[in-house]
């Protein structure tokens, strides 16, 4: 009897997992992301800036407390995982500068990127196809495709290791 009660409640919880993460599709599209293809919402997403300057890829993970800047232009390529609590920003303060003014650059996210959770992205970073960036890490400067990155700031620590058929980079010969 408890297995039976404990797959009700699984499969209820699933459903409403389900029909939140519709709605919330549905929302960032009436808003004017530009959203490819199936996107997995899990908690609440922040918005900031304009919603239509955020592109999102096919088959994208957004986790809890995900803030997504859209002072200029954001793009997140397909297959891309942000963690719990991962801040992607497009706009900062001119350090040098009294008043201090916002500064506004786009940020370019590659396909199949891992941004681990509490990591944050800068204005006008750059991230390759198939990064991981540790947890808690912060991105000031493009990183190079394929690697992992750790750290405050963010530096190259190994190499992402794929299966041969998923790394579309190597050549025969």
């Amino acid at each position: 009897m408890n297995t039976w009660i404990a797959g009700v409640i699984n499969r209820a919880r699933n459903l409403l997992l389900a029909a939140n993460m519709l709605r919330l599709r549905l929302w960032f599209r009436m808003l004017g992301m530009n959203i490819q293809g199936d996107l997995r919402i899990y908690g609440h997403v922040i918005i900031k800036g304009v919603p239509s300057n955020i592109r999102i890829g096919k088959g994208c993970t957004l986790n809890v407390g995900v803030v997504l800047g859209g002072r200029d232009k954001l793009t997140i390529g397909d297959n891309a995982r942000i963690s719990s609590y991962v801040r992607i920003q497009t706009a900062s303060l001119i350090k040098d500068q009294s008043p201090r003014t916002h500064l506004a650059k786009p940020v370019r996210i590659g396909d199949n990127v891992w941004l681990a959770s509490g990591s944050m992205v800068c204005p006008g970073v750059t991230i390759g196809d198939n990064c991981v960036v540790a947890a808690h890490s912060v991105v000031i400067e493009d990183l190079e495709a394929g690697f992992v990155y750790a750290g405050s700031p963010a530096r190259k620590i190994g190499e992402v290791q794929l299966p041969a058929a998923q790394d579309d980079s190597r050549t025969d010969g």
